[in-house]
């Protein structure tokens, strides 16, 4: 036999083999629901079924927050020293303001360095 032959036929089994590996594995790892899923095929079943059941039981599964929050303006616009711009909770007194230096040195914490980031020039 021809060593061109010989090559070749071995070639063509470990071929074989591994094919019949990769179909195997194919199943085993569960290849298609990967894929159903990064594809958001398994997503859109999910959200599909859900609104069947809604729609014939009549009742919603999500509802929306028990206590929503007022609809007026919560916050608004103050000036920092600097020019930088924060925000204050208008609607509660105990929500979220500036801390000055005395009352930081009381909860024990220490400003190393004081930073501001601005992402954006919209006010909320």
């Amino acid at each position: 036999m021809n060593i061109y032959q010989m090559v070749s036929q071995i070639s063509l089994l470990i071929g074989l083999a591994f094919l019949a590996v990769a179909a195997v594995l194919w199943f085993i790892l569960r290849i298609p629901a990967v894929l159903d899923d990064l594809s958001g095929k398994t997503t859109r079943k999910q959200i599909d079924k859900l609104r069947r059941e809604n729609e014939r039981q009549g009742r919603k599964r999500f509802y929306g927050a028990i206590s929503p929050l007022p609809r007026e303006a919560i916050t608004e616009s103050i000036e920092l020293d600097g020019g930088a711009g924060a925000t204050v909770l208008l609607w509660q007194d105990e929500g979220t303001s500036l801390l000055t230096e005395a009352e930081l040195a009381q909860r024990g914490i220490r400003v190393f360095q004081h930073m501001c980031f601005v992402a954006t020039e919209e006010n909320v």
